[in-house]
């Protein structure tokens, strides 16, 4: 009886580990295998029939093959490793990360029989816990090429990390800050506020701190800041990303020194609405309104525009609509009083700090245009009496000599005594009998 419950013990044994979920093997002192269980053959890929001709060295990765080496001499030494880890080579090339335990066996005489070992497969941990490597790698390659001042702090506000832009801009260490309090970042005269700002960023009230922060050196830093709570390895903390605005600042200098003397009207206003919020001091000059008249007003509460035909407006808004920009458009300005200046309109859209503004320069071509319409007007008509001259008889001529418009007359007239009276009264005299006659004819043919 006992030994038919034996061979049912060794039975039941076999088919438990052959269906066992691990990776079973056993290997002689060669490193040939002698035993590897259903678990094992499907991870790595191979048949009943290569077990035979395999040796450990053939499954063992070559990342992995001087440690295991290392631990083979230990085992077959009589000892036993309750922890390894290594990484098995399948059949196909792909790596299996595995960890496990691993002793050997001994018969009665104490003769070296074989390696057992038991490994359990992790390859899934192991790329979860690369990629999170990798992830966290990444994070801290782009937090120190971050160009914007980051300093994370703990949940009293300490500073206890920073990135390369800190230093690089402000020009404090790590070491120097360590322990310090955001705070203290500020210039001693913003403190107070910025607390309050911060508080008030944390309730949710407001996005952003616009409070400068003060360089090692004592100089001022103009930035935007914005703070929010997380998690720093695996700890409660406050994030801090302050922005440098020194260029946007340098850049809206420049843009504000070009705004204010630029001899171009030149006016900036909120979109969508179009309510004006900045115009210079040209602008004033012609149209005649003080800065308080005019801003915080639209262009079409103020009847400031007018365009010569309603085409030209529908093309504008069009064009500003598709584009984002226009150019050279000619309008009609009205100013304060009344009068109507020429002008020719460009503008586009510009973003500013998140918003949108729509920038508009206009030239003052009133003079041009009123030069324009005196050569046009001369082109046609005598300087001295005003009346059409040769050249508009000549034009009118050819477009009247029609059949449609035949019979037509021509009145061909002459100033008797024009000669005498230059001769005896002198040119000024004879120009204005010129005049005169010019206009009573002018009249009697209108009447």
């Amino acid at each position: 009886m006992g030994l038919i419950q034996n061979k049912l013990n060794e039975k039941d044994y076999k088919g438990l580990v052959d269906n066992a979920s691990y990776l079973i093997q056993c290997v002689d002192s060669d490193g040939k295998f002698i035993y590897v269980n259903k678990t094992w053959k499907e991870k790595l890929g191979y048949a009943n029939e290569d077990i035979g001709n395999l040796f450990l060295w053939d499954i063992i990765h070559s990342q992995s093959k001087e440690h295991c080496q290392k631990v083979f001499q230990q085992v077959i030494s009589g000892g036993e490793i309750d922890a390894v880890e290594a990484v098995f080579q399948t059949k196909n090339g792909k790596a299996l990360y595995v960890e496990g335990s691993a002793n050997c066996r001994f018969d009665d005489a104490g003769n070296f029989v074989s390696t057992r070992g038991i490994f359990r497969d992790i390859t899934d941990r192991k790329q979860m816990e690369e990629k999170l490597q990798e992830s966290e790698k990444n994070f801290r390659v782009f937090f120190e090429t971050m160009n914007d001042l980051i300093f994370v702090n703990d949940e009293q506000g300490k500073i206890v990390f920073i990135n390369s832009a800190v230093t690089k801009i402000l020009g404090y260490t790590l070491e120097e800050l360590n322990n310090i309090h955001l705070l203290e970042v500020y210039p001693k005269s913003e403190r107070k506020e910025a607390e309050q700002i911060f508080e008030e960023i944390f309730a949710g009230k407001r996005d952003t701190c616009p409070l400068p922060l003060a360089t090692k050196s004592g100089r001022f830093l103009p930035v935007e800041t914005r703070i929010w709570r997380g998690k720093w390895d695996g700890e409660d903390c406050i994030f801090s990303v302050s922005k440098d605005l020194s260029t946007e600042q340098e850049a809206l200098q420049k843009f504000n020194r070009l705004f204010v003397s630029n001899p171009a009207l030149m006016a900036v206003s909120m979109m969508p609405e179009g309510v004006i919020t900045e115009v210079n001091d040209i602008f004033l000059e012609k149209i005649g309104y003080s800065r308080d008249e005019i801003t915080g007003k639209t262009a079409e509460e103020l009847n400031l525009f007018y365009f010569h035909k309603q085409e030209k407006k529908k093309e504008f808004a069009e064009e500003l609509q598709k584009t984002g920009k226009v150019r050279d458009f000619e309008l009609k300005i009205k100013t304060k009083n009344g009068q109507m200046l020429n002008g020719l309109y460009s503008g586009e859209i510009i973003e500013s700090q998140g918003k949108e503004y729509f920038l508009a320069v206009i030239m003052d071509i009133t003079k041009r245009k009123q030069a324009e319409e005196k050569i046009e007007y001369l082109s046609f008509h005598d300087d001295l009496t005003g009346l059409y001259n040769r050249r508009f008889i000549k034009e009118e001529i050819e477009r009247l000599d029609t059949k449609r418009n035949l019979p037509f007359t021509i009145m061909v007239l002459d100033v008797n005594g024009l000669k005498l009276t230059n001769d005896a009264f002198g040119h000024e005299m004879g120009d204005r009998l010129l005049k005169k006659s010019g206009r009573y004819h002018e009249k009697s043919m209108q009447g």
